[in-house]
């Protein structure tokens, strides 16, 4: 690899996370990168570089290229390699990010990382992101006011990044008080707008216990962080993920938004909130706020909190675009409730409410939730950004899953039967609303082709008149046949089938349970829809899906594939009568079986019980089909 990269000089970015090199590996593919002038991404992660002088080679790539990210996450490297990668980092063109995270840094790496990150700032090449994740920062925010270098505008945070991520980093209570000093000191002038504190304590202090009633209860541990003005001004992105917040972190932090905090993006997921931390949330959205993302998955939210949270949607101040409400413990008025207010969310742009822990149990309130959303995704404006809901694995009872699962659109016979899978129409109608006219030649992808090979369709597909009188039969079982559903059509809907096109597995040959079927008329059409709406679609017990092709198709383009209309009804009538010889044979084939078994009984008259006998019952075409004659050898 570093071969190629010293010869083609072409790489602008490498991924060799997890391929187990050591650091002179790591070294060689450094150097190499070296030599070209367009780099701007390094992922080395989830290698074993520990010992060796990386640093060297990671300081020559700094000096040629301007990064934007330089990935050193888990790899197993010391705090001495930490130190001198760090000052690399910061030296010659600077890079604009790097994760040092899951390396397990002591305190004199973290003393190297505020220092790297000084420098760089003084030189103008601030590093705008650092993923420290599982390394000790206890030293990253204090300052040695009595240091012969201390510049008063390094304890105002101008040098710290945009984006910091200090997860699982022993951020003690005196750590989050020195991030809140400087942003008071700085009044405006630290840096630090996006933090992410995952696996830190942050709701109940430690060491207490259970508290005596009437007892004013303690403000959480974030509050620590929250207590200046600067900070709600400024820091605008958390995510406090498995932070222990409980209700009472939650509704600390809903106070402070509505006190003013200006956070835009808000994850406080795993964090056990329950109904009373997700209503204070609610109401949080309901007054001016700038929360524009709020992640609660991996909570203990209730139905209340979900309709809470399903009311404050449809408020004027709400300006969530992102939602996400996944497994949590929300039963069927709270999914039901979020169902109903996508309609009213002016802003929303994805909700996930998929894995809930509560199974769905009232069918009907649910379907009733499910045909609301449906209603909403069809008359959401143009103008209105485009939307993704997740409702996906909710147990329940037949309606309640099979509605969600097919995109929360219920059809009829969905409804009374308890079948989730759509019709062809229902995609059709799916794909109008979503794009509009469909083209001739994209119908023809769609469908497979049209008679371009066995298994795919028909080539009167192509026609729109054939297709208004024609519908697509789903569901089938396998072991139907042309004959038998055919004479179901003609004999149960009373229609009038001019050609039934049974599709077929393209590997196997056989049947795959679907069937298209063109009428001779129009009617007929509409009497397979009222047996099918009505219920009574089903063969051998086996109930099956009858779906039109009403499709709007734009007029025909260059190039689309079409076939004249005398070229159809040629194919049709030649398949017609290959059909019709087919039948004249197979009832010739039957005929002559009955002949020879007559012929049987009159030459061994006592094997069969006499000549005399009024009715026998006989076995023909090899044992495999029973019949009943009259002495005259016709059927009866």
């Amino acid at each position: 690899v570093a071969a190629a990269i010293r010869s083609q000089k072409i790489m602008t970015d490498l991924d060799v996370s997890g391929c187990n090199f050591g650091f002179s590996e790591a070294g060689e593919l450094l150097e190499a990168l070296s030599t070209c002038k367009g780099v701007t991404r390094v992922v080395l992660a989830d290698n074993k570089l520990k010992g060796g002088d990386l640093a060297r080679s990671l300081g020559t790539l700094c000096n040629n290229a301007e990064l934007n990210f330089v990935d050193l996450s888990k790899c197993e490297i010391s705090d001495d390699v930490a130190c001198a990668c760090m000052l690399s980092l910061s030296s010659g063109k600077g890079v604009a990010g790097f994760s040092l995270a899951g390396n397990y840094l002591g305190e004199a790496a973290c003393v190297a990382l505020k220092t790297a990150l000084i420098k760089a700032w003084k030189a103008d090449k601030r590093v705008s992101k650092v993923l420290y994740a599982g390394n000790n920062v206890e030293k990253l925010f204090y300052s040695n006011v009595m240091a012969d270098d201390y510049d008063d505008a390094e304890g105002e945070g101008a040098w710290l990044p945009d984006e910091l991520d200090i997860s699982d980093s022993k951020a003690t209570v005196e750590v989050l008080e020195a991030v809140a000093q400087i942003y008071e000191n700085g009044d405006g002038a630290c840096a630090l707008k996006t933090l992410r504190c995952d696996n830190t304590p942050l709701g109940k202090p430690a060491g207490l216990g259970r508290l005596p009633r009437g007892a004013p209860i303690p403000p959480p541990i974030i509050a620590t962080l929250m207590s200046g003005s600067c900070v709600r001004e400024q820091l605008t992105a958390v995510t406090f993920h498995n932070a222990n917040l409980k209700d009472a972190g939650a509704t600390f932090i809903a106070q402070c938004v509505k006190d003013g905090w200006k956070v835009a993006d808000l994850d406080l997921g795993m964090n056990e909130i329950s109904d009373g931390g997700a209503t204070d949330l609610a109401g949080a959205l309901a007054v001016e706020n700038a929360i524009w993302r709020l992640q609660l998955r991996l909570n203990r939210i209730r139905n209340d909190g979900a309709v809470a949270i399903a009311k404050a949607l449809g408020e004027n101040n709400c300006q969530i675009k992102i939602l996400g409400l996944s497994s949590n413990v929300i039963g069927t008025p709270g999914l039901k409730a979020l169902m109903q207010a996508v309609g009213g969310a002016r802003a929303l742009e994805s909700m996930e409410c998929d894995n809930p822990k509560e199974a769905v149990w009232k069918e009907d309130e649910f379907s009733a939730g499910a045909a609301q959303l449906a209603t909403a995704i069809a008359n959401r404006s143009v103008d209105k950004p485009s939307l993704s809901v997740n409702l996906g694995n909710i147990e329940g009872m037949g309606m309640a899953s099979a509605a969600v699962d097919c995109g929360a659109v219920v059809t009829e016979y969905a409804d009374k039967h308890k079948i989730s899978t759509l019709g062809l129409q229902d995609c059709l109608d799916l794909y109008a609303g979503l794009r509009g006219t469909l083209a001739l030649k994209d119908l023809e992808s769609m469908l497979g082709g049209f008679g371009t090979a066995a298994g795919n369709s028909p080539s009167w597909l192509a026609s729109a008149d054939m297709r208004s009188r024609a519908v697509n039969v789903a569901h089938l079982q396998l072991s139907i046949t042309k004959d038998r559903l055919t004479d179901w059509f003609e004999s149960e809907a009373d229609a009038n089938v001019q050609e039934l096109f049974l599709c077929v597995d393209k590997a196997l040959k056989t049947p795959n349970g679907f069937a298209w079927i063109l009428f001779k008329d129009a009617v007929s059409v509409e009497k397979s829809l009222k047996l099918y709406y009505e219920g009574h679609a089903a063969i051998y017990g086996s109930p099956f899906i009858i779906s039109t092709i009403d499709a709007d198709i734009e007029s025909c383009e260059a190039g689309a594939a079409t076939t004249h209309p005398g070229t159809i009804e040629s194919e049709l009538a030649g398949r017609a009568a290959e059909d019709l010889a087919r039948k004249k044979q197979q009832r010739s084939d039957i005929d002559d079986a009955y002949a020879k078994n007559l012929e049987k009984q009159k030459s061994q008259p006592a094997a069969y019980g006499g000549s005399d006998m009024g009715m026998s019952h006989s076995n023909t075409l090899g044992g495999q089909n029973s019949v009943k004659t009259f002495d005259n050898g016709k059927p009866w």
